[in-house]
């Protein structure tokens, strides 16, 4: 019984290296921008977004928001 136990014992637990996903309203806040930015970058499909099953929620990571703020700030892309 106590093998079966300790076999187990982890499958519960969340990976450490595992990145959480942010709302909008969440990630706006967490990194200081305004929340319209960033509807307005994903919408035009520079920020990834996921959405969860039988959901409209547009969730994101952390840091490909801040890859995207950086890549921007460092020059970023020619939109023009």
């Amino acid at each position: 019984m106590n093998q079966q136990l300790e076999l187990f014992a982890g499958l519960h637990s969340p990976a450490p290296d595992v990145e959480p996903f942010h709302t909008v309203p969440q990630a706006a806040q967490a990194l200081g921008i305004k929340k319209h930015m960033l509807r307005r970058a994903i919408a035009g499909g520079l920020i990834p977004y996921y959405t969860p099953f039988d959901s409209t929620r547009r969730l994101v990571k952390l840091s490909e928001v801040r890859a995207v703020i950086e890549q921007h700030r460092n020059g970023g892309q020619d939109h023009g």
